[in-house]
């Protein structure tokens, strides 16, 4: 018993981490962070209301981030709101499968799904730097999440018959993560990240395994990027002397 536990706890130490802060048109910050167990009352309100009787259970998501070493799951924040959002996904050996992407039905619309998805694979890539394909399953009735993800560049590459149940269907689809995901990890991407509409400055942390920041990884906006720039301050330095005027909720995903 102890000796697999201690085997547990070497995998676990194998784990990057990472946080990504990003400012909209009004100056308003977000921020994608590791998601913890004091974000499941948020996460789950978030989930039933978007999934309704398909929605994971409180047990599953614990599973996830606390005995699944492949998993990985961030949650989106706003500033002054708390989580609005949350991914997840599992990385095993050269690929990413995404298991969860949802925002707030009162945030969506905004471009922020394609932002966190965007952001999340990155984030894979950054720790697996020989990752070559993303895999996720999409209800073939979803529309908009379909469109969403094709808007990335997933591709239709297969159906799974009465995946969400008898006579409810997935597409399986696919993204082979190469180009700017290779060999130059920084400008190609980031710069797809910032074509999300309202984003206007991004900055990708490394963190340790509490949260605490070790340094800033890249930042880009309209000031240019910077590779591998000591900063501690995470997104603090983001939310001093803004003013800021917050949007309106939108009725579109």
């Amino acid at each position: 018993m102890i000796g697999n536990w201690l085997s547990f706890l070497k995998k676990r130490r194998g784990k990057k981490f990472f946080s990504a802060c990003f400012q909209d048109a009004s100056g308003t910050t977000y921020r994608v962070r590791r998601m913890r167990e004091r974000d499941l009352d948020r996460v789950l309100m978030i989930e039933e209301k978007n999934f309704g009787e398909s929605a994971w259970s409180k047990e599953a998501f614990l599973h996830e981030i606390n005995l699944n070493d492949y998993a990985r799951y961030y949650v989106l924040e706003r500033e002054g709101v708390g989580v609005i959002g949350y991914v997840g996904g599992w990385l095993v050996m050269d690929e990413l499968h995404v298991t969860n992407l949802s925002i707030s039905p009162k945030y969506q619309g905004r471009g922020l799904g394609r932002a966190l998805a965007l952001i999340f694979i990155y984030f894979s890539k950054l720790e697996r730097l020989d990752l070559k394909l993303a895999l996720l399953e999409v209800d073939t009735r979803n529309g908009r999440a379909i469109s969403l993800y094709e808007s990335i560049g997933f591709q239709k590459v297969g159906l799974r018959k009465d995946y969400y149940g008898p006579g409810k269907d997935a597409f399986l689809m696919a993204l082979e993560l190469k180009g700017p995901l290779g060999s130059s990890l920084s400008e190609g991407y980031l710069k797809e990240i910032l074509k999300v509409k309202g984003i206007e400055s991004l900055k990708i942390l490394r963190e340790d395994e509490e949260g605490k920041t070790l340094k800033s990884f890249t930042t880009h906006g309209k000031g240019g990027m910077r590779d591998g720039a000591v900063d501690n301050n995470g997104c603090g330095d983001w939310s001093r002397g803004h003013e800021r005027t917050q949007p309106q909720p939108s009725n579109n995903p």
